[in-house]
C-alpha cells in the first residue's frame, strides 16, 4: 500500500511505544477535583444523623487518644469497623475539629478512586481511556452526592477495587509477587472500613473469574 493510502490505524501501530498525551485529562480531573470537591470540604453543615453519630466517634477518639474502642457520647459504639474514624481523628489532632477536617478522609478516598480508575483503564485501554475513566469517577453525580455524608464507602469502594487490582496484575505479571502481598493488605484495609462484607464482595468476585478464566491452576502462587 502508498504511503498516501496508509490508514490512521496501520500509522498508529508503526510506533505502539509512543505514548499519547495524556496531560489534557490530568488537567481536566485535576480541576474537578478542586473546584467540585475541595471547594466543598467546608459546606454543609454535618447532618444530624449518620454525619453528627461518626463525626461524634472520631472526635471522642481524638480527644481520649483510645483508638481502640468506639464511643459516642461515652457509651461503646461497636456497630462500625475502625478505619474511618482513624483517619477522621488523626485528621481532628490535624485540622481542628471542623466539617472540612471531617470531610478530609471522604475526600482522599475519591480522589484514590479516581487515580484508580485512570490507571486501570490506562492499562487495559490506553492513556486517552484512563484519562475518560477518571473524568468520568470524578464527575459522577453519586460519588459526589454520597460523599457529602460522612460514611465510609468511597474509602471500602477503593481498596475492594485496590485488591482486585493487584491480584489481576499479580496474574498477568507472575514475576511481581509484591502484587499478592499489595493485594492482600488492600482486602485488610477493606476489611478494617467496612467489616468482613468486603472480604466477601472480592472473595466471590475473584474466585468467578479464576474459575471462569482457567487461572485456578496457578492457586499456589495465590
Amino acid at each position: 500500500m502508498s504511503v498516501a493510502g496508509t490508514s490512521t490505524l496501520e500509522i498508529e501501530t508503526q510506533h505502539p511505544s509512543r505514548p499519547a498525551n495524556c496531560t489534557p485529562g490530568w488537567i481536566a480531573f485535576a480541576i474537578v477535583m478542586l473546584a467540585v470537591y475541595v471547594g466543598s470540604l467546608w459546606t454543609p453543615a454535618l447532618l444530624d444523623d449518620a454525619d453528627a453519630t461518626h463525626a461524634q466517634a472520631a472526635r471522642e477518639m481524638a480527644e481520649t487518644g483510645d483508638f481502640v474502642t468506639l464511643k459516642v457520647n461515652g457509651i461503646r459504639y461497636l456497630e462500625k469497623a475502625p478505619l474511618m474514624y482513624w483517619m477522621a481523628a488523626v485528621s481532628y489532632k490535624l485540622f481542628g475539629q471542623n466539617e472540612f477536617a471531617t470531610r478530609l478522609p471522604i475526600f482522599l478516598g475519591v480522589v484514590a478512586c479516581g487515580l484508580l480508575a485512570t490507571f486501570w483503564a490506562q492499562r487495559a485501554f490506553g492513556h486517552r481511556a484512563g484519562g475518560y475513566a477518571g473524568l468520568m469517577l470524578s464527575t459522577a453525580a453519586g460519588a459526589y452526592l454520597f460523599t457529602r455524608i460522612f460514611i465510609p464507602e468511597v474509602l471500602l469502594s477503593f481498596f475492594m477495587a485496590a485488591s482486585l487490582y493487584c491480584f489481576l496484575t499479580a496474574l498477568e505479571e507472575p514475576k511481581r509477587a509484591s502484587r499478592w502481598y499489595a493485594g492482600y493488605a488492600s482486602l485488610a484495609l477493606a476489611v478494617l472500613t467496612k467489616g468482613l462484607v468486603a472480604g466477601v464482595f472480592v472473595a466471590v468476585t475473584a474466585f468467578l473469574y479464576v474459575l471462569l478464566s482457567g487461572e485456578w491452576r496457578r492457586w499456589r502462587e495465590m
